[in-house]
C-alpha cells in the first residue's frame, strides 16, 4: 500500500486500538443529535415512515419508530465507554491491505 494508506491505517489503529481515550459528553451529545436529525430527515414523508415501520415489523424488531429518540437519548458517555472497552480490549484490530 501507499504511504498515505499506511498512515491512515496506523492512525486508525492507534485511535481504536487502545480504547484508552474515552469519549467526551460533548461527543456523545453531538452523535445523538446527528442520529436523531438523520432519522428525522429520512422519515419526513408518511410513505417513508410507513416503509420503515413495515420493514422493522417484518424483521421482527417491533415498533422501532415509536421510541427511537428516547432510546438514543438514553445513551450515556459511560455506556459508550463500557461498550468500547468490551469491543476493543478483547478483539484486536487487523487490517489487511493485500
Amino acid at each position: 500500500p501507499s504511504a498515505e494508506v499506511r498512515d491512515v491505517l496506523r492512525a486508525t489503529a492507534d485511535a481504536l486500538g487502545s480504547g484508552r481515550a474515552p469519549v467526551t459528553d460533548a461527543e456523545v451529545a453531538r452523535a445523538k443529535g446527528f442520529l436523531i436529525g438523520q432519522r428525522r430527515q429520512a422519515r419526513q414523508t408518511a410513505g417513508r415512515r410507513a416503509r420503515a415501520s413495515a420493514w422493522a415489523e417484518a424483521m421482527g424488531f417491533g415498533d422501532l419508530e415509536r421510541d427511537y429518540e428516547a432510546r438514543i437519548g438514553a445513551v450515556t458517555r459511560e455506556s459508550v465507554d463500557t461498550l468500547a472497552r468490551q469491543l476493543f480490549s478483547t478483539r484486536p484490530v487487523v487490517a489487511r491491505t493485500k
